[in-house]
């Protein structure tokens, strides 16, 4: 049984270390980058955040949480409109509350954009979620930063390239030039070494 204690130290849901998030590319490769929700990001897109209510789903033990945050920095999911079954079930909680809450928007779309936040609370989304179009009557699942946004891809591609080529043991042989297999042979190599990428 977990102690008290034990739940309070408890970490958000579906977090991971930033090293995994960061190296782990999936089946999109580049497009699957992490990029963080943070403002001085965001603002290159929308450059004043708009200020508006919105709603966080919770259950009692994330009241007191919320509480905390008051007039910080951190991010919340929040949403717009949510299914009765979704305020029951809960999404991340055991659900049942229905926070009210007033603060900058930093990004919206008209479904769930699939942030995940890492251990210290900072939201990430996917690079693809965030250049995709938002209209989902057409196929778009993202938030729409394709246009203002141009050339992000190569940009992070480049970036990759001068991580590996400093960093990696052997650069030719983790894959090289496939940027996608050598950004996760990298990955792998520090985590197996323990290894900490620095300046």
């Amino acid at each position: 049984m977990k102690s008290f204690k034990g739940y309070l130290q408890e970490a958000p849901k579906w977090t991971e270390s930033l090293s995994t998030m960061l190296f782990d590319l999936r089946a999109s490769g580049i497009k699957d980058a992490m990029i963080p929700l943070s403002p001085s990001i965001l603002k290159r897109i929308w450059p004043k955040a708009p200020r508006t209510t919105a709603f966080h789903l919770t259950d009692y033990a994330g009241i007191k949480k919320l509480k905390g945050l008051q007039g910080g920095k951190r991010s919340i999911s929040s949403f717009f409109n949510i299914t009765a079954r979704a305020i029951d079930d809960g999404v991340a909680t055991e659900g049942g509350y229905v926070i009210e809450l007033l603060g900058d928007i930093l990004v919206a779309a008209p479904d769930d954009i699939s942030s995940q936040p890492d251990k210290t609370g900072r939201r990430w989304i996917t690079l693809s979620t965030l250049l995709n179009p938002i209209d989902t009557n057409y196929g778009g699942d993202g938030i729409g930063g394709g246009a203002k946004l141009k050339g992000m891809e190569n940009d992070i591609s480049e970036m990759m390239i001068e991580i590996i080529m400093k960093y990696a043991d052997d650069p030719g042989k983790s894959g090289m030039p496939n940027v996608n297999k050598s950004w996760i042979a990298l990955g792998k190599e520090y985590k197996r070494e323990g290894k900490i990428l620095s300046q």
